[in-house]
């Protein structure tokens, strides 16, 4: 834990050594916040006792919301999110059916249904947290949510499926997301969480009866149906600090000290057959050296193509803000020799795909633990089918 943390060279850079020997780790954390960070960053360590390119352990819980239609729990390092999915009946969203470019059927007869994302930071996440109306963050974050789920040319599901009759009825599904513990890196959380509520979705089957003009849905849960899925978006976030320290998945401590210059990568595993990708652009913000070529387009096809496991994996969103320029991460040199030499200053676009290469890495890491909290949800629900069945032939 970070209160129990050994200071690396207390004191040696500066004229109070004394006095910062005789602080504890929390104080000195609390009073020279900037000064602690370094310590361990020079030590090329993190104050968790990660290295560099580290992510925190990273869990995940289907099913964890009997009421909702589904539901998952994520747990990134001490970031808890708990995302829900309730759906209801609404009147479908005609001019968007008729712009899809996935509908079944003709535009004119297609009817498209909702995904509404909301996302709530408990006042009690954090020693920061504040009673009252959503904050600027939560508002943010929603944005930024919404813009990994619903990119245009690669929606994560086809909202003309969720039409129940054309014109007249269609799935509405309220996402909602809340941050139980915030400990930074929210996004990814909310990200994963929202995926896994998604997967583990299942709609009961709905039929239009003409002549009483009514939706009714079965309660059957034999009759229900999962989700389909077009693709399954994550995103990987990464700060740097001073333009030197290129950190993955920054701590709420670090993020304090990164959040003027930090990476989003977006990638998303396309599950539909035939399907193809639009080239991602990457633009680099506010960086004086990138402003003769502000934008570096990324070719997915050639960047992800023939991947073990993964097919037609693709950047979907790209956002990077500050000044993009760190050195080489030491846990990324080769060999113990060279992890004493001064480590390179990489470029712009060299920190952009070194990022790049380590969000696909972790994505990798995502999918499995979202597959192993669905198989692990699918068992739980056979199990508990079996014991009612057992309970109504008693």
């Amino acid at each position: 834990m970070a209160s129990t943390s050994t200071i690396p060279n207390a004191g040696a850079t500066t004229g109070t050594s004394s006095l910062s020997l005789d602080l504890s780790t929390a104080t000195f954390k609390r009073l020279h916040p900037r000064t602690y960070l370094e310590r361990f960053l020079t030590s090329h360590i993190r104050e968790d006792g990660r290295l560099f390119s580290t992510w925190r352990p990273t869990s995940a819980v289907m099913g964890a919301i009997s009421s909702a239609e589904g539901s998952c729990l994520v747990r990134m390092g001490v970031t808890t999110v708990v995302a829900g999915i309730k759906a209801e009946v609404a009147k479908p969203d005609i001019a968007r059916s008729t712009t899809s470019s996935h509908s079944s059927g003709t535009a004119a007869k297609a009817s498209a249904g909702w995904l509404v994302p909301n996302i709530e930071i408990s006042p009690l996440s954090s020693a920061r947290g504040r009673p009252g109306p959503p904050t600027e963050e939560g508002q943010l974050l929603c944005d930024r949510l919404t813009d990994l789920l619903a990119s245009p040319s690669r929606p994560v599901i086809d909202v003309t499926s969720l039409c129940i009759q054309p014109g007249v009825a269609a799935w509405c599904l309220y996402l909602d997301i809340t941050v139980v513990s915030n400990d930074g890196n929210v996004l990814d959380a909310a990200m994963l969480a929202a995926i896994g509520a998604l997967m583990d979705t299942r709609l009961p089957k709905a039929t239009f009866h003409e002549r009483t003009n009514r939706v009714i849905c079965s309660d059957d849960p034999a009759n229900s149906a999962p989700l389909p899925l077009l693709s399954l978006p994550f995103s990987s976030s990464f700060g740097i600090y001073e333009g030197a320290h290129l950190l993955s998945d920054p701590s709420s401590f670090e993020a304090a000290f990164t959040a003027s210059s930090h990476i989003v990568v977006g990638l998303s595993e396309w599950t539909e057959e035939g399907s193809t990708w639009a080239r991602a652009v990457a633009s680099f913000e506010n960086d004086s050296e990138a402003q003769d070529g502000a934008q570096h387009s990324m070719d997915t096809d050639e960047d992800f193509k023939g991947d073990e496991g993964l097919n037609h994996l693709a950047i979907t969103y790209l956002h990077q803000v500050g000044r993009c320029r760190a050195l080489l991460p030491p846990d990324e040199l080769q060999g113990p020799a060279n992890r004493e030499q001064p480590s390179a200053l990489l470029t712009p676009l060299q920190v952009i795909t070194s990022c790049l290469a380590k969000a696909k890495r972790r994505y990798a890491e995502l999918k499995g633990v979202l597959e192993t909290a669905r198989s692990e949800a699918h068992s739980k629900r056979i199990e508990e089918q079996k014991a009612g069945v057992r309970t109504s032939d008693e």
